[in-house]
């Protein structure tokens, strides 16, 4: 459940209603993620490193020993490919957490309906997600921010 707070609107249970998302695990996974970022560079400087090793008297070496580096290279190179994608993805997902806004408001949305069509709310209410929707919200029962846990509605 989360949080949110009406700004307006209460005719027939319908409200406008400020959506509060809570960052701090967002926040977490950002920070989580951003050590990530320095790990893999750390192996991708690695994975470089030993391609230039290997890449070293290539033509001093005889033809099977040629082979065989050339197929050692490749493998780095590879390897340094994938890690390169893992990066990239890992910058694309740090990039959609950090586009999460701390809120949003469901004003110009046609509004969030009370789950009970209460009509006397005000200030702070929990907040219903509808499964499988990401858009699609509705305020608690009478405005309320209890869990079915018993935790309270700042629990989100």
């Amino acid at each position: 459940m989360g949080k949110g707070t009406i700004t307006g609107g209460g005719t027939d249970g319908l409200y406008d209603v400020d959506i509060s998302y809570h960052r701090g695990s967002l926040d977490d996974n950002v920070e989580m993620l951003a050590q990530a970022l320095i790990d893999i560079q750390t192996k991708i400087d690695s994975v470089d490193s030993d391609i230039d090793a290997l890449s070293l008297d290539l033509s001093s070496l005889t033809w099977e020993a040629y082979n065989e580096r050339t197929k050692q290279i490749n493998s780095k190179i590879r390897e340094r490919s994938f890690l390169k994608m893992q990066k990239l993805s890992i910058e694309k997902r740090i990039d959609v957490l950090n586009d999460i806004p701390e809120s949003r408001s469901l004003t110009d949305t046609g509004g969030v309906w009370c789950a009970d069509f209460a009509e006397e709310l005000s200030g702070e209410v929990g907040i219903l997600e509808i499964p499988g929707e990401s858009v699609s919200f509705n305020i608690a029962p009478s405005g309320g921010g209890t869990t079915s846990s018993g935790g309270s509605g700042s629990d989100y």
